[in-house]
């Protein structure tokens, strides 16, 4: 059922325009509606919505405001993130198949955009590498 009313958000900006109903408006419906669901469970359901072709944009979208929201409200660096997805110090044992390696690595990506051009290039390079360890902390330290 609730697929089907993302599905319905889609339509219905295609219909009315995205200024009617944006992303951001339907992630703070959520984190509304769940007061009580951790926002890394939501960051791991919109991760999973990348999977499914007809809601792999909003759910990037809605990753991208949720992570936009942990920078400016709480400040949250890459390596914050990580212990949220409890991972602390296994970073360099985690699979890149692991839905916490994927949310921790868009994280990654977009706080390092935030910073420049050489930041995220930096960031990028140490990923193709498979270390995210070095990614995580490079982001932060060419800021």
């Amino acid at each position: 059922m609730f697929l089907q009313w993302l599905r319905f958000i889609e339509k219905y900006k295609v219909k009315v325009g995205e200024s009617s109903y944006s992303d951001r408006h339907a992630l703070n419906f959520l984190l509304e509606a769940r007061p009580l669901t951790p926002e890394v469970n939501l960051a791991a359901f919109f991760q999973s919505l990348q999977t499914v072709p007809d809601l792999k944009r909003l759910g990037n979208s809605l990753e991208r405001n949720l992570f936009q929201r942990w920078m400016t409200t709480v400040d949250s660096k890459p390596k914050d993130v990580a212990r949220l997805l409890n991972i602390g110090q296994s970073v360099p044992k985690l699979s890149k198949s692991d839905l916490r390696y994927k949310i921790l690595e868009a994280y990654t990506l977009q706080f390092a955009e935030k910073s420049g051009k050489e930041t995220l290039e930096k960031v990028k390079e140490l990923l193709v590498a498979n270390d995210l360890n070095a990614a995580l902390t490079a982001a932060v330290k060419l800021r």
